[in-house]
């Protein structure tokens, strides 16, 4: 059995979304392609397809496992072109995309510096607070916070994005520092209203995951402008570690309730399988975890 080759035809037959449409386009006969799939699945030991006379569709185990497989694929396409890409130029247009707040604190520094590097390379950022179809809307690459959905992309976690509670230390001195998250009901939080928890704050501690319930005289749509009023001495703020760590490193900034765990959400990128032979795109990649791979993993 020729795994690889297996691989490629159960790829088709989900891509074509039939044996004889596959068969066309692999130049094989049905019967062939047929037990193509049957040999992957007894391989596998699992059953990947649905087969009735006129339908076909994916079980769950041919989900997860046409996920993998696309990424064996793609990853065998790269090694195949591996020395090929060393003579070929980094150039073209990158179409990437990302929230709008995830967008500026990854992308800006990173662009600045892939740019520098690759003069030849044209880049098309849209920073926006919606779920991109991005096959449809023709991007190369988009960041996600949480995991994706999408079959029909590839996904890799390149960072985590963790809560942080903190203040000023103008405000702490004025109004005292809270030695739990139940004091906060004491103090003046204030919050992103774009954000999931707004005024419900979870944390999590030995004796069991909690939320509590704050509030503040203040809510904004715009976690940048929390970051500044919380400097200032406004309140209390609940923010993703992108927004404070400046904030926190120059001391403008306390984290508070450090001995409490706040939720994390896995930062992705995802790119279409399609993409996996274009080289500027994987530089760009290879720049992207060269600068944020990972770099708050261990921490709170």
């Amino acid at each position: 059995m020729d795994k690889l080759r297996s691989m490629q035809v159960f790829r088709e037959v989900c891509r074509q979304g039939s044996f004889s449409a596959a068969a066309n386009e692999l130049s094989l006969v049905n019967s062939a392609v047929s037990r193509q799939v049957t040999e992957l699945e007894q391989w596998l030991g699992v059953k990947l397809l649905y087969r009735t006379t006129r339908t076909l569709s994916l079980t769950d185990d041919g989900k997860v496992y046409l996920q993998k497989i696309e990424e064996i694929l793609g990853n065998v396409l790269e090694l195949e072109q591996q020395a090929s890409s060393r003579q070929q130029e980094v150039s073209g247009t990158l179409n990437i995309t990302a929230p709008e707040f995830l967008g500026r604190y990854v992308f800006q520094p990173v662009l600045s510096h892939f740019l520098e590097l690759y003069p030849k390379v044209n880049v098309s950022l849209l920073l926006v607070d919606r779920l991109v179809d991005i096959v449809a809307e023709g991007f190369d690459l988009a960041l996600r916070v949480s995991e994706p959905q999408e079959s029909n992309l590839i996904m890799r976690k390149l960072n985590t994005m963790r809560l942080k509670v903190v203040a000023s230390p103008d405000y702490l001195e004025k109004h005292g520092l809270p030695k739990s998250p139940h004091e906060l009901a004491e103090h003046n939080c204030l919050y992103d209203n774009t954000a999931p928890h707004q005024k419900r704050w979870i944390f999590f501690s030995p004796e069991g995951d909690f939320r509590v319930s704050v509030d503040g005289n203040l809510v904004i749509n715009n976690g940048e402008m929390v970051v500044q009023m919380a400097i200032e001495s406004a309140g209390i703020a609940y923010l993703p570690d992108f927004f404070v760590n400046a904030g926190i490193e120059e001391g403008k900034l306390v984290h508070i309730l450090d001995d409490y765990t706040k939720p994390s959400f896995p930062i992705f990128i995802l790119y279409p399988y399609n993409r996996h032979m274009n080289l500027t795109l994987r530089t760009f990649i290879d720049t992207l975890f060269e600068r944020y791979g990972q770099i708050n993993e261990g921490t709170t």
